[in-house]
C-alpha cells in the first residue's frame, strides 16, 4: 500500500500547475477512491506532513475539501477519519444520482455532436478490451463524465461527481467480478445506441436502470461482507 500511495504522490507532484493544497487534495482523494485509505481509518496529519513534504495547513485545507465531498469525517478533538457508507446509504445516493444523470443525459442529447458520439464509442470499445479494474473504472468514469459535460451545466456536473466519488471506492469490490463488468458495458452500449438515435425517453430510462443495477450490486456486496468498509 505504501508503494501505491508513493506512486500517486509522484504522479500528482509532476503537475506543477496545481497549488500545494490542490495536489494534497488530489492525492488524498485518489488514495480513498482506490481504497489505499479505507473507511474508518484515521488520518495521521503528522505522518502526512512528512510523507508529502508539506506543512499542516494545506493538509487541513485538503481535509476540509474532502469533508465537503463526503469522503472525510472531522470531529472536534478527534483524528479525521475516512467515512464509511452503509448499503442503504449507497441506495439513497443512487436515487439522487439517477435523477441528476437522467437530467444530464436529457440535456446532453439535445447538444451532442457526432464527434462526441465517436468518442463515447471508443470508450465503450476500450472497456470491452481491458482486463484491468483500474482501467475499467477510469474509462467508466470518462464515459459518464463525457455525457455529463455535453449538457454544459457545471453545477449539475459538480453534484454528480461528488455522489459518484462516494460510491466509486466500493465499486471496485463490485467490478472485481468480470461478469459485472461485462453486464455494465452491455448497458453502456444500449445507452449509447439511444443517444445515437436521439431517443431522450429511452436514454433517460436506460441510464437510470444502469445506475440502479450498479448501485444495487455495490450495496449487495457490502451486505455480503457484513455492512460497510
Amino acid at each position: 500500500m505504501e508503494d501505491m500511495l508513493d506512486k500517486i504522490i509522484t504522479e500528482e507532484n509532476i503537475n506543477k500547475n496545481h497549488t500545494i493544497q490542490t495536489r494534497v487534495t488530489n492525492i488524498l482523494r485518489e488514495a480513498i477512491l482506490k481504497r489505499y485509505l479505507v473507511g474508518g481509518q484515521s488520518i495521521e496529519i503528522t505522518e502526512l506532513t512528512a510523507k508529502l513534504n508539506v506543512s499542516r495547513e494545506p493538509i487541513r485545507a485538503a481535509l476540509l475539501n474532502l469533508q465537503s465531498e463526503g469522503l472525510i469525517q472531522i470531529e472536534t478533538h478527534k483524528k479525521p477519519k475516512i467515512t464509511n457508507l452503509l448499503p442503504e446509504e449507497v441506495r439513497q445516493i443512487c436515487q439522487v444520482r439517477c435523477e441528476l444523470e437522467g437530467l444530464a443525459i436529457r440535456q446532453a442529447i439535445k447538444k451532442i455532436t457526432n464527434k462526441d458520439i465517436l468518442y463515447l464509442n471508443s470508450l465503450v470499445e476500450d472497456m470491452d478490451a481491458t482486463n484491468s479494474i483500474d482501467d475499467y473504472i477510469f474509462l467508466n468514469n470518462k464515459f459518464h463524465k463525457s455525457i455529463n459535460e455535453v449538457c454544459q451545466n457545471p453545477v449539475l456536473e459538480k453534484f454528480i461527481i461528488t455522489l459518484r466519488n462516494n460510491v466509486e471506492r466500493y465499486l471496485r469490490l463490485y467490478v472485481s467480478n468480470s461478469d459485472n463488468i461485462r453486464l455494465a458495458n452491455q448497458e453502456h452500449k444500449k445507452i449509447l445506441e439511444a443517444i445515437q438515435r436521439k431517443d431522450i425517453t429511452k436514454a433517460n430510462e436506460l441510464i437510470k436502470n444502469h445506475l440502479t443495477h450498479t448501485c444495487e450490486g455495490v450495496a449487495t456486496v457490502l451486505e455480503n461482507i457484513g455492512g460497510y468498509l
